[in-house]
């Protein structure tokens, strides 16, 4: 059984600097844990760096319950390591949005290089597209030239649609994961959606 954990604190550290016995105090530097943690960490081959996270102890001890014998990655593992192997021969810096229902990622990647990764939670179009352009702003992202590629649940008539399309130019709908054949039924799908949860087969 494999299970992957989303919604809790998460920081990337790299494997130059990594150690197993200090991860809680990585974690801690950027997030305030609360007691009970439970600190896990999945290491990203491609960008030669290591995913810490927290989650309750009484959650992981629950999965040992009815899983006994599962393997623990968090979602974000899988969703940079899908990015980062499909946009491998981009040479141009992009932007890649992840959105869900109560949460969005922002991925910038550059020659098959990381440039920016974060988690940011929102409640409302206006929330994201804060977040959104104070990120450009910090990593020097011009909105006009940006090419930014859209995954996960969003449709084109949605309110953040309209937003995004109101400031970027270059906006497009990516496609799932190039790293797996699908079967005839995922056609009825648009092919941005679910991409983090298909591509968790890539951390097995």
């Amino acid at each position: 059984m494999h299970v992957a954990i989303a919604n809790v604190p998460v920081t990337l550290v790299p494997a130059a600097v990594y150690e197993e016995s200090t991860r809680y105090k990585y974690l801690a530097f950027n997030h305030t844990l609360e007691a009970l943690t439970r600190i896990q960490s999945d290491p990203i081959k491609a960008i030669d760096a290591w995913n810490i996270y927290a989650m309750p102890q009484a959650t992981y001890e629950l999965m040992q319950r009815y899983f006994p014998g599962f393997t623990l990655h968090h979602c974000s593992t899988a969703l940079l390591t899908a990015v980062l192997a499909q946009f491998k021969h981009t040479v141009e810096k992009t932007l890649i949005l992840h959105i869900q229902q109560e949460g969005f990622e922002i991925v910038v990647t550059e020659n098959n290089r990381l440039n920016y990764y974060n988690a940011f939670k929102h409640q409302s179009p206006e929330d994201l597209m804060y977040f959104l352009m104070f990120v450009c702003e910090e990593v020097k992202l011009n909105p006009e030239q940006i090419e930014v590629v859209l995954i996960g649940e969003l449709e084109k008539k949605s309110a953040i649609y309209g937003l995004l399309f109101k400031y970027f130019r270059n906006l497009r709908f990516g496609e799932r994961s190039d790293s797996f054949k699908y079967s005839y039924g995922f056609d009825e799908l648009p092919k941005h959606f679910y991409y983090n949860l298909l591509s968790q087969p890539l951390c097995v």
